[in-house]
């Protein structure tokens, strides 16, 4: 299952996010994580989801290996 981690804030349905997430490209989903001690976890589809750079440019499933890490070489970090 490819996953990777992408260090970019997120716009979804007109709210801003922390940035980080995780990019699921087998289930084509966001998994976002509110970053405090044990933070809800938020699963969104990626239609649904844009960076939040000037054009709020979609997020698509090229970016994880364009711009992600891979889940597990991120997780390895810590």
């Amino acid at each position: 299952m490819p996953r990777y981690w992408i260090d970019e804030s997120l716009i979804v349905n007109g709210r801003c996010l922390d940035k980080g997430f995780i990019l699921d490209t087998d289930t084509e989903k966001i998994e976002w994580t509110e970053p405090i001690k044990n933070g809800e976890k938020h699963i969104f589809d990626i239609g649904e989801c844009r960076y939040n750079d000037e054009n709020q440019t979609p997020v698509s499933l090229e970016d994880g290996e364009g711009i992600g890490t891979p889940e597990e070489d991120y997780l390895a970090q810590f």
